[in-house]
């Protein structure tokens, strides 16, 4: 599954995601390298927690908050 997501990742122009930059994108690289591949580079970081923050100013900079302040409903929940 881990060299699924890095081939993505190295296929992609951008990766979009809600404060990634700080949680995900380290722990997958960090995977990444267990499996003893490089980290991807050449990709657009997009990270919407950081537009969020700029751009509305709520109280709370939770996704599930922002998804609700901005009527798309609630944050999906999952395991893990």
């Amino acid at each position: 599954m881990v060299k699924q997501i890095y081939d993505l990742i190295c296929d992609a122009d951008a990766i979009v995601h809600y404060n990634g930059t700080k949680f995900d994108m380290p722990i997958l690289n960090q995977e990444f390298l267990f499996d003893s591949l490089d980290p991807p580079s050449s990709y657009a970081n997009i990270d919407l927690l950081k537009t969020a923050r700029k751009q509305f100013r709520l109280p709370s900079n939770k996704l599930d908050y922002v998804a609700r302040y901005l009527g798309l409903g609630s944050k999906t929940k999952h395991m893990g």
